[in-house]
């Protein structure tokens, strides 16, 4: 999260590069800096902060711009070989709201975290280390928005495959901290198996106007055979295909949609689905087919 924010808003992703933009925006010498360095290096410092010799080069800059604290090129450079440049929570928290009052002033934050499920599921120190990340900006955001320091508290937003609780339902170790986590997300939006099947139509299947009346014709001349071939023996489901669901799914039967939902959200209840390769569910069907 502190990577993405600091290449959003244009500081270096290396946190000890990053700390010294932060340092010298603060003091108002940045743009000075920016300027030493395309002098004395003849590049942009932009190009030179993602080069394999940032530090030595910032370094340089640094003595150029003050011999007295650098009294030598490579000073700054030897004082960052022994520093630690760990992340906490709190210190993310608080330099997001800085930092984003800097360049940002006066809007929102959101962030939003594709994918959280399959980070946080076999693991109880990542799941504790989201939900202090969501309390510590809570806590931090309601305490600013009250003093007026902000407009807007920062609002997290994670996605998932499934449902957390259907992730970690064979660990029972996690179950205490999923809750933990869950009740710092106030708002919960689960998609049905419905739902899922109404996107991929709409989104992923949707045909050009001009294709409807081609498809319309396929299925008149082949729907009793069609309807023959892909019937499902001893189940309930239905598997008639009408001529608005041949056009609505085409090159896919309605039901092997459905079919291929349930297959794949029982595969990711398995243990060890997170390291196993993982197959679009396209190319599941075609082989079904």
């Amino acid at each position: 999260m502190y990577t993405v924010l600091l290449r959003e808003l244009d500081y270096a992703e290396d946190f000890d590069i990053a700390e010294l933009e932060i340092e010298l925006e603060a003091e108002g010498k940045l743009d000075q800096f920016v300027q030493t360095c395309k002098r004395l290096h003849g590049m942009d410092w932009s190009i030179v902060r993602k080069g394999a010799q940032k530090l030595s080069r910032a370094s340089a800059v640094l003595h150029e711009l003050d011999d007295k604290t650098y009294p030598s090129a490579d000073s700054w450079a030897h004082s960052q070989r022994n520093r630690d440049a760990a992340i906490t929570v709190s210190k993310v928290v608080e330099r997001t709201f800085e930092l984003w009052g800097r360049r940002r002033k006066g809007l929102a934050l959101v962030f939003v975290i594709d994918e959280v499920g399959q980070h946080v599921a076999r693991s109880g120190d990542k799941i504790e280390d989201l939900r202090a990340t969501v309390e510590e900006f809570g806590k931090v955001g309601k305490n600013l928005v009250k003093q007026r320091k902000i407009s807007a508290p920062c609002w997290i937003v994670v996605t998932s495959q499934e449902k957390l609780d259907e992730v970690v339902a064979a660990i029972d170790s996690k179950r205490i901290e999923l809750a933990k986590l869950q009740d710092r997300f106030h708002h919960h939006v689960d998609l049905a198996p419905s739902d899922i099947r109404e996107v991929a139509t709409k989104r992923v299947l949707a045909k050009k106007p001009q294709a409807e009346p081609v498809l319309k014709k396929m299925f008149t001349s082949s729907s009793g055979l069609l309807n023959a071939a892909l019937r499902l023996e001893r189940t309930t489901r239905r598997t008639e295909i009408s001529e608005a669901d041949f056009v609505q799914f085409y090159p896919y039967p309605p039901h092997y949609v459905d079919l291929c939902i349930g297959i794949m959200s029982g595969i990711r209840l398995q243990p060890g689905f997170a390291q196993r390769k993982r197959v679009p569910i396209a190319k599941f069907v075609n082989s079904t087919l």
